[in-house]
């Protein structure tokens, strides 16, 4: 007798992992069966193993008993499904993670009722739909891989590829940057060497679309699976509209365990980042005869006379902005956590910078108007409470 196996795994509620430390592995209980019996695996863990795993998922999910499961993902051949429930707007949180939204749902999608794009520093675009949109973040997030050919279904219809599609439609488009660098070494993978080297490959080009939202940036992919999206680098900026990069990082790089993010405290990721940039740096040289991020910056920065500042909404605190990062706009929420990774003033707990007295405020951007605001800050304009934070803009001028 031949069996089929079905695999039930859920990742669950952040409750289930709170006595784990931030930087462990989460803990996704899973439990394998023989069909169509619907019996334990018993030689893939133990029945004790499978019983807390059970008792783990009917916590925390809808589904109380295993057959619920079972016949819910009653799949034709073999595959993954995703079940989504219990979703809704709280709060307004401090960061990201704090927030939980509403949700839409229609024939073929399932969409933030807020239809908002996440902040990225740097970023302004119009218009973001991979951030509110599951079909829209599903079409960019596996980039094409050879070796594994699979369809995402959402809401019973299938989702193209639309990122594969992207690559081939870049205008402009620059040559494929290549270049080594060692992998994310893990001790606990048996058998991995930590003097192996894989290749990080990365394209540029130009999109009349993306310009037409004011959107650029460089999607970073690990191991073929998406992880973050049109992030700006630090050093794309409104002149770089409708640019956009493609980066395939293999195994060189360690995500969040979210998947949404980098962890940024390894050589490797510095080291890439660096890398990037620099080859933005050629790609501007060679496309549009400009340099970007090379000498001529580094020779003027010294001699910029003028920055902009944001204010925090939670904190009310005044952040001064890097270059290349573009204040908010009138009607945009800001906070500390939207300065790029890795900023000292990045959180709320961080004490406000002072000015000094060779610096003297120049302008206000309020509700779009300008008006002179030589007096604002000095007055008292810190404090939330001051004027209207999330529509203000501070320019400064070393006098």
């Amino acid at each position: 007798l031949m069996h089929v196996f079905l695999c039930v795994s859920f990742c669950v509620h952040q409750a289930h992992n709170s006595s784990l430390p931030e930087d462990h592995p989460l803990d996704t209980p899973t439990v394998t069966f023989k069909m169509p019996e619907c019996v334990v695996d018993d030689s893939v863990h133990t029945e004790e193993e499978a019983t807390a795993a059970q008792e783990a998922i009917a916590k925390v999910s809808p589904f109380s008993k295993h057959r619920q499961v079972v016949e819910l993902m009653a799949l034709k051949g073999h595959g993954t499904a995703v079940f989504i429930w219990d979703l809704e707007k709280k709060g307004t949180g401090q960061s990201p993670s704090q927030v939980k939204y509403e949700l839409e749902w229609s024939e073929n999608d399932i969409q933030l009722a807020q239809k908002r794009p996440l902040r990225r520093p740097g970023n302004y675009a119009k218009s973001m739909p991979l951030d509110w949109s599951l079909r829209s973040y599903l079409k960019m997030l596996y980039i094409g891989d050879k070796g594994r050919v699979f369809d995402i279904i959402l809401q019973g219809e299938s989702v193209p590829r639309e990122i594969d599609n992207l690559g081939q439609h870049l205008e402009r488009r620059s040559k494929m940057y290549k270049k080594k660098f060692p992998v994310h070494y893990e001790e606990a993978v048996e058998g991995m060497d930590p003097s192996t080297e894989e290749t990080a490959k990365l394209v540029f080009g130009h999109l009349k679309r993306e310009e037409e939202d004011e959107n650029c940036g460089v999607c970073i992919y690990w191991r073929h699976r998406m992880i973050t999206s049109f992030d700006t680098m630090s050093v794309m900026t409104q002149k770089d509209f409708g640019i956009v990069g493609l980066a395939s990082t293999a195994s060189i790089l360690n995500p969040t365990n979210n998947k949404q993010d980098f962890q940024n405290n390894t050589d490797n990721f510095e080291a890439l980042e660096r890398w990037i940039k620099e080859c933005f740096d050629d790609y501007k040289q060679s496309e549009f005869g400009e340099q970007v991020h090379g000498k001529i910056q580094e020779a003027t920065a010294a001699h910029d006379i003028s920055c902009a500042w944001a204010q925090c909404e939670d904190c009310g605190k005044w952040r001064r902005l890097p270059p290349g990062v573009a204040a908010p706009g009138a009607s945009d929420r800001w906070f500390c956590w939207h300065l790029p990774k890795g900023h000292p003033q990045a959180d709320c707990a961080v004490p406000e910078e002072e000015q000094t007295e060779e610096e003297i405020t120049t302008r206000v951007e309020q509700n779009g108007k300008v008006t002179d605001a030589s007096s604002k800050r000095a007055s008292g304009a810190s404090t939330p409470n001051s004027f209207d934070a999330k529509k203000v803009k501070i320019e400064k001028r070393e006098g």
